[in-house]
């Protein structure tokens, strides 16, 4: 690499450890939503979002190809989960309409 410039493995680890935190999010994100967790302050949350114009739910938009093959990597190493992402970002976006009603 040049000088100053980080080299192609330092940038493909990068991207690797990007996708492999994102799953780790979406992950998170639907075990919360099956906990039946109490302590989340749904006012306060729904605030936040509108706040900062954030939409409460997971847009399937998101998902690509990489995407998709990260959470079967990630789900091949985290069992229990659904096998599709939008499964998942589906589950995830019930929860989060009935919360944030």
């Amino acid at each position: 690499p040049s000088p100053g410039r980080p080299s192609r493995n330092y940038l493909a680890n990068q991207h690797f450890l990007a996708f492999n935190t994102r799953m780790k999010d979406f992950d998170d994100l639907w075990r919360i939503s099956k906990c039946q967790a109490t302590g989340i302050n749904w006012p306060e949350l729904k605030n936040s979002l509108t706040n900062r114009d954030i939409k409460g739910k997971l847009d399937p938009s998101w998902v690509t190809a990489n995407m998709t093959q990260a959470w079967k990597n990630h789900i091949a190493r985290n069992r229990g989960l659904p096998e599709d992402l939008l499964i998942l970002m589906n589950e995830v976006n019930s929860w989060l309409q009935r919360g944030l009603m």
